[in-house]
């Protein structure tokens, strides 16, 4: 279930709709193919957190596609 906005026109789902499936996100990946290869002509990343869990949900995926290539990851928070 989504509204829209009718001020903004921004569309959302109410945090009590239910989500999406396990069976919808396993399709899609499926469908999807592999992820591209990471490409960053850096040797650090640093990631700035206010929380110490911030880092890990908002770019724990970058975070770790860097170490597997390689890159040195430090985390800050």
């Amino acid at each position: 279930m989504t509204t829209t906005d009718p001020v903004t026109g921004l569309s959302a789902t109410p945090p009590e709709a239910p989500g999406t499936s396990e069976t919808a996100w396993t399709q899609w990946l499926r469908t999807a193919g592999p992820w591209p290869p990471l490409r960053m002509a850096v040797q650090r990343l640093v990631v700035l957190a206010a929380h110490p869990d911030d880092d890990v949900l908002g770019a724990g995926g970058i975070m770790s596609a860097a170490a597997a290539a390689g890159v040195d990851v430090v985390s800050v928070c």
